[in-house]
């Protein structure tokens, strides 16, 4: 394993596990992924200011039917932001946010206010939103495990449980959101946004996908500096890519055709797409790879701090 950090090893389980809670989170939304990077974006937004250990964040991640004045409380405690402010992270153009929150204000889930767009549907108890929170929150437990059954040891990156209270679904799906969304943060610019980035991610996840399951090959191909060779990668055609995603096909082969042009995939005649070793090789990839494992020490320490027994999973 050497003295780096096991940075493969975590991109490969971010990239499976937001991948996997992606398909549930654009249920909620007809389908559509950005629409529901956008609707996240912006709920992670309105909460930014408050601690997660707080009683605050605790109201405002309460399931079951709320009263109306427990719903107005828990609607006083977010904080507007601006469809700027939502581009920016995202990497999406202005007008794009722009149509899509406006859509979203047509169906109930947005509101304007002065200041900027509150997320207020991932305030209710039930419905699709509701669904998709309990199943994203499954899904992250289900990550963490694997990497327990790996060998990773995810009790010594946090901290002992700080609250006797363990920690509502949704408090842990907003800690692991917002964990996802400053990495999102880093590596967007450099695949030109967030759906080109989620295209290669798809890619990339599918290539590797059988090393997660045995941990003599995880680790061998665990830091930065060792990535699984070519040969070892199973490629993914376009189609099948786009299915995964939930992306129109056209837009998948667009993007995946421009990527292949840049040298950030590569073509297997007959067979699909990789993410090759060249690719993972570059400065702009390797540098941000590296920061993974201090995000993934941040949020095992933010969620032991809500109260999540790192050790009991």
């Amino acid at each position: 394993m050497g003295q780096q950090p096991p940075a493969r090893m975590l991109i490969r389980s971010y990239a499976d596990m937001t991948l996997r809670y992606g398909q549930v989170e654009r249920a909620a939304f007809d389908g559509d992924p950005l629409d529901a990077f956008i609707f996240k974006t912006l709920f992670s937004a309105n909460c930014r200011h408050l601690p997660y250990a707080s009683a605050e964040s605790r109201l405002l991640a309460l399931t079951g039917p709320p009263a109306a004045a427990a719903m107005a409380e828990r609607r006083a405690l977010l904080r507007p932001v601006s469809i700027h402010a939502v581009s920016q992270s995202l990497n999406l153009p202005y007008e794009t946010v722009r149509a899509r929150t406006r859509a979203m204000m047509e169906r109930g889930q947005v509101e304007r206010v002065r200041g900027g767009l509150l997320a207020v549907a991932a305030l209710q108890a039930e419905g699709p939103l509701a669904e998709a929170m309990l199943a994203t929150h499954a899904i992250i437990l289900d990550s963490f495990r694997a990497l327990k059954a790996l060998g990773f040891d995810v009790s010594a990156h946090g901290l002992p449980a700080q609250v006797a209270e363990p920690p509502p679904p949704g408090l842990v799906v907003r800690i692991v959101a917002d964990m996802s969304n400053r990495y999102a943060e880093l590596l967007s610019p450099t695949f030109g946004g967030i759906l080109p980035l989620t295209i290669w991610g798809g890619a990339m996840r599918a290539n590797v996908r059988d090393l997660m399951a045995d941990p003599e090959t995880a680790w061998r191909y665990a830091c930065q500096d060792e990535p699984p060779p070519d040969h070892l990668r199973k490629p993914i055609s376009v189609r099948a890519l786009s299915a995964e995603l939930g992306l129109p096909f056209e837009t998948t082969r667009r993007h995946v055709a421009a990527m292949i042009d840049r040298g950030w995939l590569a073509a297997v005649p007959g067979q699909g797409v990789i993410t090759p070793v060249s690719a993972l090789g570059a400065d702009s990839l390797g540098h941000t790879n590296l920061q993974l494992p201090g995000l993934y020490a941040r949020m095992f320490c933010d969620l032991a701090r809500a109260g999540f027994d790192l050790g009991a999973l």
